[in-house]
């Protein structure tokens, strides 16, 4: 029930793959604003699997080393009205954690399937929808556009796309019950493999 209580405090109360630049921090450093020069990126169709732009951003000495099978690390995001969440709430769960931004185009290709997925598991699945560095309005608009009805949760500072090693936008992080790593997918979903990856996390 307490999982519940969460999880319906996060669900939109605000309204209703994209690779980082050579510099992810530099490349967003506008909230809301489509980087420089990738503007002619971000046009459909996407390749499932692939990001659409190159380069990485620099990754912090602590990031979590990603071994599937092995438990991910504790961490603690905020929802849109400024309470905190911490992965410790979400235990008994399956999660796919999606780093999204809303002038990620791949991002907003991807998002009807997370939110299909969602309906079909709404006991056994949550997905959680991590927008990175963007401001709550803008997160807003997008969300009401794109009928977002995913649990959002914010990292204004990348701290927890930090510690996941997070490269590129968007990226999933595929998490069992047992809060241990069953995968983590760099780029846009498609149907078929998200089906696959979260059958695999809730040990179908």
């Amino acid at each position: 029930m307490a999982v519940r209580l969460a999880v319906g405090l996060l669900i939109l109360g605000l309204a209703a793959g994209c690779r980082g630049a050579s510099n992810l921090d530099a490349a967003i450093r506008d909230p809301g604003t489509v980087p420089p020069g990738i503007q002619v990126l971000l046009t459909p169709p996407f390749e499932p699997g692939k990001s659409v732009l190159t380069g990485s951003a620099p990754v912090r000495r602590e990031v979590w080393d990603p071994v599937e099978g092995k438990p991910v690390p504790v961490f603690s995001l905020s929802a849109p009205d400024g309470a905190a969440l911490s992965s410790e709430e979400l235990a008994g769960m399956a999660l796919a954690i999606n780093f999204w931004a809303s002038w990620c185009g791949p991002c907003r290709h991807e998002i009807p399937l997370l939110v299909e997925r969602q309906a079909e598991l709404p006991e056994d699945l949550l997905v959680l929808a991590v927008n990175l560095r963007e401001a709550e309005t803008k997160i807003a608009e997008f969300a009401s556009e794109v009928a977002m009805e995913l649990p959002i949760v914010l990292d204004p500072d990348g701290e927890v796309a930090d510690l996941f090693g997070v490269r590129g936008l968007p990226t999933t992080i595929f998490v069992d019950p047992q809060g241990n790593l069953t995968a983590t997918w760099q780029g846009v979903l498609d149907r078929a493999k998200l089906v696959q990856l979260t059958d695999t996390s809730l040990g179908r």
